[in-house]
């Protein structure tokens, strides 16, 4: 079945979808995408007493129905005419969904590989996750034999799904990555880079260096503050923003490692994210060479192109530095930053960024609209 023969989505997820994460926002712009393209309604089934998003979602709707029974009444009174399926735990309810007599199309949601949860594990604690980890694997394996289709976000996530289950021909892959359903124009990045640098008490001429997320284990936000502390020893006008949950703990060390106070902490709510992110001028996204990482998009990619932002990463992520090669975009490399030539290469870059700014921004949008739209990734897929 094709997008646009499609009118009515089920999505069911045993996940918490109230948390401000990568996977809650993939999820809830793509069906807010589908909806202004398409007018696909999307219906999302949480099976856990979560609470819900607080945010709206143009399109998309939020219950809670924790027992098969229930879910499997919504489906015969929404009659969707495909269900999506986010989250290994949750894909064994293809069973129950065909055994029912449901005709239509079954997608799983795949964002990720269930190596993340050993990835960042070590000793003893990495040791007992491994009969979890291997469930979750056959888990998976076993739901892409019985899918119509699969959502993925990069071909190396694809590639993973093919050879795990064997099942190319049968199950088909849509590659969405985690992108952008609208893109901030020139003047709106100029307008909100004044205002918050302003507010925030950046100069003109600082660099101001971020980092966004939700500190995870794969965001790498100790090594982060090693860097930044590098900067600020060697850079005299960086400033450094911290958009991330928040604890006494580490607001305490932030004030430890930053004496001259010239950072600050605070967790964005979705409605002012990306008025501080043009702010910046360089973002963060240090990754190891992983499996749980080289299969992944991360939304801050995207987040930080359509802000206008230098980026700081490697190609442990490997498909949104592909995408950078591509369109022969500078990039920061983090594998070095140890060494002179990182500093040299953040001070070179940001001189030519400064220099010409609406320049800079054209080439961010650019990309952004051909490779993170979610318009152009989902028209690709008629």
């Amino acid at each position: 079945m094709k997008m646009n023969e499609i009118k009515r989505i089920i999505l069911i997820t045993h996940n918490d979808l109230s948390v401000q994460a990568g996977n809650v926002t993939l999820i809830c712009r793509r069906a807010e995408a589908m909806y202004d393209m398409f007018d696909i309604k999307t219906e999302c089934i949480v099976t856990h007493p979560f609470p819900l998003p607080k945010h709206l979602v143009n399109g998309m709707d939020f219950k809670v129905l924790e027992t098969n029974k229930s879910i499997l009444h919504e489906i015969n009174l929404f009659d969707p005419d495909m269900i999506v399926i986010y989250g290994i735990s949750s894909f064994s309810k293809i069973d129950t969904i065909r055994k029912v007599g449901y005709q239509g199309e079954i997608y799983l949601d795949v964002q990720g590989a269930p190596e993340e949860m050993i990835d960042f594990k070590k000793g003893i604690d990495r040791f007992k996750e491994y009969p979890k980890f291997f469930i979750k694997k056959l888990m998976l394996k076993s739901a892409l034999k019985k899918a119509n289709g699969a959502f993925v976000v990069t071909d190396e996530l694809k590639n993973y799904c093919i050879d795990l289950s064997k099942n190319e021909q049968k199950c088909r892959y849509i590659k969405i990555r985690c992108g952008l359903q609208n893109t901030l124009d020139i003047d709106t990045k100029i307008y909100f880079r004044n205002k918050y640098r302003k507010l925030l008490g950046i100069k003109d001429k600082d660099i101001t260096f971020v980092f966004s997320g939700y500190r995870k284990p794969w965001q790498k936000i100790d090594e982060i503050i090693e860097i930044f502390k590098k900067i600020d020893a060697t850079i005299h006008n960086a400033y450094f923003c911290f958009f991330c949950n928040l604890d006494e703990q580490f607001e305490k060390m932030l004030e430890i490692k930053f004496p001259k106070c010239n950072y600050c902490a605070r967790l964005l709510s979705f409605s002012e994210y990306y008025e501080y992110l043009c702010a910046c001028d360089v973002g963060f996204l240090v990754r190891d060479y992983l499996t749980t990482n080289k299969v992944a998009f991360p939304n801050k990619f995207s987040d930080y192109l359509t802000s206008g932002l230098l980026i700081t990463m490697n190609d442990a992520i490997s498909e949104p530095f592909r995408i950078a090669e591509k369109y022969k975009f500078p990039i920061i490399n983090c594998n070095n930053w140890n060494s002179p030539e990182f500093i040299v290469n953040i001070r070179q870059l940001s001189n030519i960024r400064f220099a010409d700014l609406n320049n800079y921004y054209e080439k961010c949008d650019l990309i952004c609209d051909e490779e993170l739209s979610y318009q152009k990734q989902i028209n690709k897929q008629l």
